[in-house]
């Protein structure tokens, strides 16, 4: 059998794939055109479909969702009450663990402002050190909160 030209072979293919693409023609068979050649659309396997969750079901993973939220937030004051001078082995509530942070945190500021206060005196560039206005500022807080009882 003598070899084909390059052309004729194109033109072979072209028809061995065009009678391909009439003879799979079908709305759910239906061949895509990528560069000349014909592919039939990838299948993809389907997952098995997943049993809808009973409503017990839903209840119990909402409780247990809260349950994991509550003890994070739980870890996370017991960790800010270790970082908190006089804290340590006090039974807390979250609202005096956050203003004895607060308060603690005033404090650090204005040890650090007097801190900068001083190298500035010693003739340092301290302009890299400011702290923004949002962190220096003490917002209003009402009577009786702040205090914290001894």
């Amino acid at each position: 059998m003598p070899a084909l030209s390059l052309k004729a072979a194109n033109r072979e293919q072209r028809h061995l794939t065009l009678r391909h693409a009439q003879q799979y023609n079908t709305p759910s068979r239906r061949p895509h055109l990528l560069s000349n050649v014909y592919l039939h659309p990838p299948t993809r396997p389907q997952p098995p479909e997943k049993p809808r969750l009973t409503e017990e079901e839903k209840k119990s993973n909402h409780i247990a969702s809260e349950q994991k939220r509550r003890e994070a937030i739980r870890l996370g004051f017991d960790r800010l009450a270790s970082l908190v001078p006089g804290m340590e082995g006090q039974g807390r509530s979250e609202a005096n663990v956050l203003e004895r942070t607060i308060l603690y945190m005033e404090e650090l500021i204005r040890e650090r402002d007097a801190l900068v206060e001083r190298a500035r005196e010693k003739g340092l560039d301290t302009a890299k050190w400011e702290l923004p206005d949002s962190v220096t500022r003490v917002p209003f807080a009402p009577e009786g909160v702040g205090e914290v009882p001894d």
